[in-house]
């Protein structure tokens, strides 16, 4: 699903962030999941915090205490994840238990190396990935930039 603009556009009139994410929302609750995260890149939570302040006239505490704290963790009830691996191009909003699985390839290890007279580093690895095994519990938002 997306806006009838990307979530760039210099105007926000015709963008509803809102909508989008309830959508979202929605529409992984009719697959009977519970939607906790919405994951976006850079540019997206940039145009995320711009459409909040630009909407600061209708909900001015919500507005002065994003623009305030200069951070936002939760949207409309999900936690935000801001990655540079979501696609610059669509926003992702999920029930990441139960859409993922995540299969090992390397258990975690650590080992020490001493530098004699500077100190000890310590590298600690795990490597694996997140194979999505239902697509039910997810909503990829899409076209949200221009």
């Amino acid at each position: 699903g997306s806006s009838t603009a990307a979530w760039d556009t210099a105007s926000y009139t015709s963008v509803d962030i809102a909508l989008d994410v309830e959508t979202a929302k929605m529409t992984i609750r009719q697959q009977n999941y519970e939607p906790t995260h919405i994951f976006l890149s850079p540019k997206d939570y940039k145009s995320v915090i711009a459409w909040i302040y630009s909407k600061g006239a209708q909900a001015p505490a919500v507005g002065s205490s994003i623009v305030g704290n200069a951070v936002l963790t939760q949207l409309f009830g999900l936690n935000v994840v801001v990655a540079n691996s979501v696609t610059a191009s669509g926003s992702l909003v999920a029930s990441p238990k139960a859409a993922c699985t995540y299969r090992e390839f390397m258990s975690l290890q650590s080992r020490t190396i001493e530098d004699p007279l500077i100190g000890i580093k310590i590298r600690v690895a795990e490597e694996g990935i997140a194979m999505l095994t239902d697509p039910n519990a997810a909503y990829f938002i899409k076209d949200t930039q221009t």
